[in-house]
């Protein structure tokens, strides 16, 4: 794409003045753009020097597509049109158009230079109506403008951070949007200028009026500054997610790392779940045993309340003869002697039953009492086991969930099972040496214990005074009347007789366990050089000092 040259305005005649006043401003924001089209002089291409330039343009809202524009032919004016030209520019002032004294032609380089060409001479003048292809071209440079590419901002970046002396050693385009003077100017002709001033080089010194111009409208401009406003924004937008995304990875990092130690807490948690439902079971179990002992016991009351109301009809049958037999009593006067004594013995025996009634009563308000606890005790226990079920199932709730979290963990620990294999053979090595050095701290404590008692048993016997034996008395051995109960009757608290087998083991099968002196029993040859701290008989069996009160 390039842009066509704009025609240097004609000298006015010798002898005319052009008026300072404003022109009138039409509605089409393009007239002035037109008429300068139409106005358009034709001109040739001639070969022309090529120098060398690097193009810099600061990236103050537009994007590295407007920078593709160079200018492709440079016509240089004689002295006399120069200063017609300059002298019709001040009569005229904004109101007329900025000639294009420099007719420059942008060229499209990848390395960021542009080629500056002069020609000899200018091409001669003629007129020449309205262009449809020159018009066609310039739509199509405002469109190309329009959709500048922003990927290629930051090579505008690196050509504007150029050292001074290259900026210098090439001429410089420089992009000057709307000041106050354009904005003004902008007013009458609707449009703005973008420049693109070449700055002189030590080699080469181009006057101020060799400076390539790019006529833009203010639409256009809008529209750049627009683009560059969400160009930055969306960079913006660019570098938060950018930080989003690197948080997540640092999120995931750690997450991957705490995944053994989340393994071995729900194994140990599994573990535990599994020890805490096996002790559930087994208080379940002991639970219902003691509810159907409590039953049987229930039952058992529910029958002696059941005696009890016999006992109490049989009572009142009795009441209702005494009154019977006292009526008749009362009606035959002459059997009184007779009817005397069967009273006596009726009112002994009325007075013997409610002392068994009362006796009864007692005992019926103390099994009533036992009931009730015994019933509260079961309500309180089976809302207990009702408890202990919830707790249960919800306890089989998180073993699932645990069980799937373990499924799920194991498919992330196959790498581990290799490292895993070793440290199981370490263990079976180091069990196995800690097993040997158990077993012979074993034998050694073993040893010690043996060598300890043959050392009690040889210190003149010191272990022996004042200790007993749990011994097992033969059938055909006589106890003294007075010897301590046995094992079984004491921890009973009942009685107990001095036989060899007592009445209470012989009934309930145990072995009658009675203390014997440890002297007499090991030694056999008495007490007589140790005085025994114990009481017992000849035999050595311990004796009581008097009789075993009764309460």
């Amino acid at each position: 794409m390039t842009v066509s040259p704009l025609p240097t305005p004609t000298a006015l005649p010798a002898g005319k003045t052009v008026e300072n006043r404003p022109r009138q401003v039409s509605n089409d924001s393009f007239a002035s753009l037109t008429g300068l089209m139409k106005s358009k002089k034709p001109w040739t291409v001639a070969p022309k020097p090529k120098i060398q330039s690097l193009i810099s343009v600061p990236t103050n809202g537009l994007s590295q597509s407007a920078s593709k524009l160079a200018v492709r032919h440079l016509e240089k004016p004689s002295g006399s049109s120069l200063s017609r030209t300059h002298s019709t520019g001040k009569e005229n002032g904004f109101n007329a158009p900025t000639p294009f004294q420099p007719q420059h032609a942008l060229c499209l380089l990848d390395s960021g230079t542009a080629t500056v060409e002069t020609p000899p001479s200018s091409p001669p003048a003629r007129e020449q109506g309205y262009d449809e292809a020159v018009m066609k071209r310039m739509e199509d440079m405002v469109a190309e403008m329009r959709n500048m590419n922003t990927d290629e901002s930051s090579e505008w970046e690196a050509v504007s951070k150029a050292p001074s002396d290259q900026q210098l050693d090439s001429p410089t385009p420089t992009l000057a949007g709307p000041n106050k003077a354009q904005k003004a100017s902008s007013k009458q002709h609707g449009k703005d200028t973008f420049r693109l001033p070449l700055t002189p080089s030590p080699s080469s010194s181009l006057s101020d009026h060799d400076e390539p111009i790019v006529r833009v409208t203010q639409a256009v401009w809008d529209n750049m500054m627009d683009q560059m406003a969400k160009l930055k924004k969306d960079k913006l937008d660019a570098l938060a997610k950018l930080s989003t995304l690197e948080r997540e990875e640092h999120l995931r990092r750690q997450t991957k790392g705490d995944n053994s130690s989340e393994l071995d807490q729900l194994r140990y948690r599994l573990e535990v779940n599994q020890d805490y439902k096996a002790a559930m079971s087994r208080d379940i179990r002991q639970k219902d045993a003691e509810i159907c002992k409590k039953e049987l016991e229930i039952e058992d009351l529910r029958k002696q309340v059941v005696e009890m109301d016999v006992v109490r009809k049989q009572v009142e049958q009795l009441h209702a003869e005494i009154h019977y037999l006292r009526v008749e009593a009362e009606q035959k006067g002459a059997d009184a002697g007779s009817f005397t004594q069967l009273i006596e013995f009726k009112d002994q025996e009325i007075t013997r039953l409610k002392e068994v009634i009362h006796r009864i009563q007692g005992q019926l308000s103390s099994h009533q009492t036992r009931a009730d606890n015994l019933a509260e005790t079961q309500a309180a226990r089976e809302k207990k086991l009702r408890q202990t079920k919830q707790q249960l199932e919800t306890i089989e709730d998180s073993k699932e969930r645990l069980l799937d979290d373990l499924d799920n963990f194991k498919t992330q620990i196959a790498p581990l099972k290799s490292k895993l294999k070793d440290l199981e053979l370490q263990l079976r090595e180091k069990t196995s040496s800690c097993d040997r050095m158990r077993n012979d701290l074993r034998h050694t404590e073993r040893r010690l214990e043996i060598t300890n008692k043959a050392l009690h048993k040889v210190e003149n016997h010191l272990h022996l005074k004042g200790a007993a034996h749990p011994i097992v008395p033969s059938d055909t051995t006589k106890l003294p009347r007075l010897v301590l109960p046995c094992m079984e009757c004491f921890a009973k608290n009942i009685p107990c007789d001095s036989n060899s087998r007592c009445q209470n083991c012989l009934v309930h099968g145990e072995k009658c366990l009675r203390w014997k002196c440890s002297q007499m029993h090991i030694l056999r040859d008495g007490c007589q050089e140790f005085p025994c701290m114990l009481n017992h008989d000849q035999n050595g069996w311990l004796m009581l000092k008097q009789d075993q009160p009764q309460w």
